[in-house]
């Protein structure tokens, strides 16, 4: 089973459109294509029997009337001649006088043949007995039957054949019309005579009648003497490829060099030898079948070119989708989040298409979370560096710088130089307060006057007399404990933010009256 599978899966190798139109190709086009050749040939294959069918059908119909009218004709002949006075009459040797009544008897009848069968044209004897008087219906021909067309079809052995005969009203029209012969029986062997009979050519044209076939009636090699085309008359039959004229026959005949369906059959006629051959054929039946054919095909054709269109149509457009969706993944793995807004469809595509952008989105707000983590990381990596250079820094200032101010203090003071060791003792107090502060965001209000106030007295150290300075605090501000009055506005001392200790004004200006060299300073 895995086998199978993976023999099958060699499909995963080729493109999608090329996948879909294979899978296609043997699922659908090839099995379509394959019944529908087999459907063609057997619709042709019922087709040119459906068409065989009916042209045999239609040869048997005019064989078996041409049988009626022959076997009728020859029935009536029968009657004509199944008497005594036919074979007296034409074997009398003596005057006509005791034969007068048989002679009358005989053309009477043939008059009366003549007018009730309307199947024939034309009944006349002809005799070499030259005592036999002459007559509409009756011929004497002392000098025998040389002259005579009729006399070549049967000549002296035979005794009935049919025939085909020139018209007697040379109707042009019909060159030719089926005829009876029959040697008449004479009890003598010195005289002969013989009965021809007529076939009405439209007779037998009525009898069988016009459809879309083409009818030809011939006898054995004669030319055709009955055709539904008379262009076709005098002509010789048609015959199959193999050149022979089969009693039975049906299939491809060349007629004016188109290949017709054609069908041959033989009929012998009543009490005779002769031989007719009637061949039916339908000449557009080829045409038809290979039309109906074609159209089927045609069918078939555009049966399968359109699904296999739409298909192509939409292999393409399903190919084009999974490469967008493909370039979008492929853009998001190398780390370009800036993806499609849109993608067409809404189905599991467009369903992966919104779980790639989520999962993109997603990638890029934890992209965006680490790089804020991490310069928040190296913010408080800088801090601490900050705050290990703070304590550094407070761990020198108090041990080093203050015994350095307290060392150049006492040595001013050794020298009884005081003004520098005040100068260095209000240097001290103020670093000491810078340093102290430094790590803190806070401090009291107590502290910071307490820093302006050194702060102002080295200034009045720098600038003498030319400086001078006063602090007070409202009187109204509550006191603070370790936190003095400003004694130049006389604010209270609360807890401020450092960026408020020095310099800001907190209450009314105090300060006296000073000469004009000397500058002011409050808080």
């Amino acid at each position: 089973m895995k086998t199978k599978i993976k023999n099958f899966l060699f499909l995963s190798n080729l493109k999608i459109t090329q996948q879909i139109l294979l899978v296609f190709f043997a699922c659908a086009f090839l099995p379509i294509a394959l019944l529908g050749l087999f459907a063609a040939g057997q619709a042709r294959t019922q087709l040119l029997r459906q068409y065989e069918s009916l042209v045999v059908e239609d040869g048997v119909r005019v064989r078996s009337i041409l049988f009626d009218i022959t076997t009728s004709i020859y029935t009536a002949s029968e009657t004509l001649l199944g008497g005594d006075d036919c074979m007296r009459l034409f074997a009398a040797e003596t005057p006509m006088l005791q034969y007068e009544s048989a002679y009358r008897r005989i053309e009477t009848a043939m008059d009366s043949l003549l007018q009730h069968n309307a199947a024939i044209s034309s009944v006349h004897i002809y005799t070499d007995n030259p005592i036999i008087p002459e007559s509409p219906f009756i011929s004497s021909l002392p000098a025998g039957y040389d002259g005579q067309d009729w006399y070549a079809a049967i000549g002296d052995t035979r005794w009935q054949t049919w025939t085909t005969l020139s018209t007697d009203d040379r109707d042009f029209q019909d060159p030719s019309q089926l005829t009876l012969i029959r040697r008449i029986p004479i009890a003598t062997q010195s005289r002969t005579a013989y009965l021809v009979i007529r076939l009405d050519s439209n007779y037998l044209k009525n009898r069988i009648g016009e459809n879309s076939h083409l009818i030809l009636i011939s006898l054995a090699d004669a030319p055709v003497l009955y055709a539904s085309d008379h262009s076709y008359l005098q002509g010789r039959l048609p015959l199959p490829e193999e050149g022979n004229l089969s009693p039975s026959f049906c299939g491809p005949i060349t007629i004016d060099g188109k290949n017709t369906l054609a069908s041959i059959c033989s009929l012998t006629a009543y009490k005779t030898d002769s031989l007719f051959y009637i061949e039916t054929a339908d000449l557009h039946a080829y045409e038809n079948i290979r039309r109906i054919v074609l159209t089927y095909l045609f069918i078939l054709l555009i049966a399968i070119a359109a699904p296999a269109m739409i298909i192509w149509f939409f292999s393409r457009y399903l190919s084009a989708r999974i490469t967008t969706l493909k370039t979008a993944m492929h853009q998001a793995s190398l780390g370009d989040y800036n993806i499609i807004d849109h993608f067409q469809g809404n189905d599991e595509l467009q369903e992966t298409f919104l779980d790639l952008r989520q999962t993109v989105e997603l990638i890029h707000e934890k992209e965006a979370r680490y790089y804020e983590e991490r310069l928040a990381k190296q913010q408080l990596i800088n801090r601490q560096q900050q705050m290990e250079f703070k304590m550094l820094a407070s761990q020198i200032n108090p041990h080093f710088l203050y015994n350095t101010l307290e060392t150049i203090r006492m040595q001013a003071l050794t020298s009884n130089n005081k003004t520098v060791a005040t100068s260095i003792k209000l240097l001290g107090k103020s670093m000491h307060y810078v340093l102290e502060t430094t790590t803190t965001e806070f401090t009291t209000l107590g502290r910071e006057l307490d820093y302006i106030r050194t702060y102002l007295a080295i200034q009045k150290l720098r600038f003498g007399d030319r400086i001078d300075f006063s602090i007070t605090v409202q009187e109204s501000t509550p006191r603070l404990k370790n936190s003095p009055s400003c004694p130049c506005c006389s604010s209270p001392l609360w807890r401020t933010p450092l960026s408020t200790a020095c310099g800001t004004r907190t209450g009314t200006d105090t300060s006296r009256s000073l000469p004009k060299d000397r500058k002011t300073i409050c808080c």
